[in-house]
């Protein structure tokens, strides 16, 4: 991860935290939503601030969730007074402080200890000659897979290559591909067409010109000063390797095919779950051919899951209830084994398939109807269920499919996400979901999901060719789509 800070990356933190948007400056409150982000992403334990001055949000939010560590010095480019770093230390007994900086391989900082080393508008200040010191420092004290961020205050269009340049020589492993990272001005990044570099300045965050005036170039008499300039935040995010004792052992995570207690590892969809559907032939028996990632939709992936699923999981002879279109390859597989269900949800149907081995109940999910009677069926599915946009609807048509599934009965949802970084979207119904039901499957953070090198996203170009003439969206705009799936079981 080496990127623009925007919007995105602050607010739904923020929204969380108020105290993040409750200040004149931005850039430091947009670097600790990041890392706050981050840090209930991957539930890091011990966790070292860099710079943390004389006031860290880190250390009041996860005080008691973490061992807190803090690191700092007065230095000569520091407006922190050392009264102040006193004062820190005395009103945060529960932070371990370390005085010194990065760079001088304290012993104080144990080496291969930590799971995070983060610092918020510090690395600006420190000298370019230096960075590589830093860095190794870094690279010193984390435990091997410990991750390290780094907010990074710069005027737009500064050059960002030598701090980029470092990290990569100490062989650190970045947390997000290169080939999505977005510091657009930078030419050795690659090329930004005018919709993607429109698409990051809708949303970039500048800070206060007068923060930038009476803060940043305070330095310079302020009758001195030029006009500032606009400030913008890279924020980073990198790994340190696993050594070959601490690697973890892919063998035992291999995934098999999803159950009920394994499905924590189809919560979202993954290029793995491919490979894994293609030794079973489940594609061949499904869609008539050998599927291909690159040029497939999101439902073939969504209708494989629930064909497996139900293979593996549901009793021959069982009472199954699919909501929505009729146009599936699911039905017309499974028909002849178990008692199916299709309820239409008021979609238009122009395509009717051989419809004499399973019912079609032209209804609607919230609408209690008596054609589908209370706890009856044993597993109820859909795929990309075109939804209610009335949320005083959503409540209902969850209510309706709790009660039309048996006690101990199962309901699979596949509901098409989006992510658009560096956050996902969902559709009001989804999160309703989301928060109103409890599943089987746990809820994973979407900057997990979003820097997982296996997550499964519709082809950009398959994206453009089909879906775009449709939604009338660029990609840029929509986000690129991926399937997140809900499961859960009737009590």
């Amino acid at each position: 991860m080496f990127e623009i800070g925007t919007t995105e990356h602050w607010w739904p933190i923020a929204k969380k935290y108020p105290s993040l948007s409750n200040t004149k400056q931005i850039l430091k409150p947009l670097g600790y939503a990041h890392m706050i982000n981050l840090i209930e992403t991957f539930k890091f334990e011990k966790i070292l601030e860099v710079g943390h001055g004389s006031g860290s949000y880190l250390f009041d939010i996860f005080n008691g969730k973490a061992e807190l560590w803090g690191l700092d010095d007065t230095i000569e480019d520091n407006r922190v007074p050392s009264e102040s770093l006193k004062e820190m230390i005395q009103d945060n007994p529960h932070v371990k402080f370390v005085k010194g900086l990065l760079g001088q391989n304290l012993k104080e900082l144990p080496d291969n200890y930590f799971d995070f080393v983060c610092s918020v508008s510090v690395l600006e200040h420190i000298p370019e000659e230096s960075i590589y010191e830093v860095f190794k420092d870094i690279f010193r004290i984390l435990k091997p897979g410990g991750i390290f961020s780094h907010s990074f205050d710069i005027s737009f269009k500064k050059d960002t290559k030598y701090v980029f340049d470092n990290i990569e020589n100490l062989g650190f492993e970045w947390l997000k591909q290169k080939d999505k990272m977005n510091v657009f001005w930078e030419d050795w990044m690659g090329d930004f067409d005018k919709k993607k570099i429109e698409g990051i300045l809708r949303n970039i965050v500048f800070e206060n010109p007068s923060i930038v005036a009476e803060t940043f170039m305070w330095e310079t008499e302020r009758s001195q000063r030029k006009s500032p300039t606009n400030f913008v935040s890279i924020l980073m995010a990198a790994r340190k390797p696993y050594n070959k004792q601490n690697e973890p052992n892919l063998e035992n995570h291999k995934i098999s095919v999803p159950t009920v207690k394994n499905f924590d590892e189809y919560t979202y969809s993954k290029k793995q779950h491919f490979q894994l559907f293609k030794e079973n032939e489940d594609d061949v028996i499904l869609l008539n051919n050998k599927i291909d990632i690159v040029n497939c939709d999101i439902k073939d992936y969504q209708n494989l899951l629930c064909y497996s699923f139900i293979k593996n999981n549901i009793k021959r002879g069982s009472k199954i209830l699919k909501i929505g279109s009729i146009r599936n390859n699911v039905i017309e597989k499974i028909k002849n084994e178990y008692d199916c269900s299709v309820v239409l949800n008021n979609e238009n149907v122009s395509y009717m398939a051989n419809t004499e081995d399973f019912k079609i109940i032209d209804g609607l999910i919230g609408s209690f109807s008596e054609e589908m009677p209370d706890n009856y069926y044993d597993f109820i599915f859909s795929t990309s269920l075109a939804e209610s946009k009335n949320s005083n609807s959503f409540e209902l048509i969850l209510q309706d499919i709790n009660r039309l599934v048996k006690p101990g009965g199962y309901v699979l949802m596949c509901n098409v996400f989006m992510i658009k970084e560096p956050e996902m979207r969902l559709s009001p119904f989804s999160e309703y979901i989301l928060q109103n039901q409890k599943m089987i499957n746990r809820r994973v953070n979407s900057l997990k999901i979003s820097l997982d090198n296996d997550l499964y996203t519709l082809n950009e170009n398959f994206y453009k060719q089909v879906w775009e003439p449709v939604i009338g969206k660029s990609i840029e705009d929509f986000g690129l789509p991926y399937s997140y799936n809900f499961l859960w079981k009737s009590l």
